[in-house]
């Protein structure tokens, strides 16, 4: 996408194929909302694997802390207002503090919220979230795929700047074929897990009851079938 890219140098000396750790929440999250918020149309929607780096909480149940700041922060996460509503309510003056982490960790999956979800939804955009482990279901891996082996196969680069230029060059190239086989390949893999999971709506085997039944050979037969 034209002005997100956010090039910089590989510090992982090791296994430098592995760029995943040079990333981390901070960094990500400042192109997130620098580079990516402000260049995608508006009411995008946005799909996300479970990179740790793309999962910073933004808002949590406490699971430590003093007293009078876990009570602070239950307050203003609306946890009380939760347990309220749902006909729940409690006074945490009576509750010893594992009463409390007891509580929240069994609440916590109502207010646990992502960094990057909470940007995206404040600018009007919507964050779908990929189940774990399958990112097959993210049409930009084939796209990411295809731009690394651009750069890979093309560049000449010598110096740092040469290899800004020459990925900034590389992410503007479409492939010829265009964007739509990635979204087809993702579609028929989630129909292959579909019907792997036995739910696909594609296969519903159909119900036939007859009208015109023959009754007597029904009851000339029923002996036979009781035992």
């Amino acid at each position: 996408m034209l002005g997100a890219l956010w090039v910089f140098p590989s510090i992982s000396r090791v296994t430098p194929e592995d760029y995943h750790k040079d990333m981390d929440a901070h960094n990500f999250e400042k192109w997130f909302k620098e580079k990516l918020l402000p260049n995608i149309a508006p009411n995008t929607v946005i799909v996300m694997d479970n990179a740790p780096y793309h999962s910073r909480k933004a808002v949590s149940c406490p699971i430590r802390g003093r007293r009078a700041d876990v009570l602070k922060q239950l307050q203003e996460t609306g946890f009380l207002q939760f347990m309220a509503d749902t006909n729940r309510p409690i006074n945490l003056d009576n509750l010893t503090m594992t009463e409390i982490f007891t509580l929240c960790k069994l609440h916590r999956s109502q207010f646990d919220k992502y960094a990057v979800d909470e940007m995206a939804k404040a600018d009007g955009h919507t964050m779908l979230r990929l189940p774990p482990y399958h990112c097959i279901f993210n049409p930009i891996e084939q796209l990411w795929a295809f731009q690394k082996h651009l750069v890979r196969t093309k560049s000449t680069v010598r110096t740092g700047a040469e290899a800004v230029q020459d990925c900034q060059a590389s992410f503007k190239a479409v492939p010829q074929h265009g964007i739509e086989p990635y979204f087809d390949h993702v579609q028929k893999e989630e129909e292959k897990h579909w019907r792997l999971d036995g739910l696909s709506e594609h296969v519903i085997a159909p119900v036939i009851i007859s009208l015109d039944s023959d009754d007597d050979y029904d009851d000339e037969n029923s002996d036979e079938e009781e035992f």
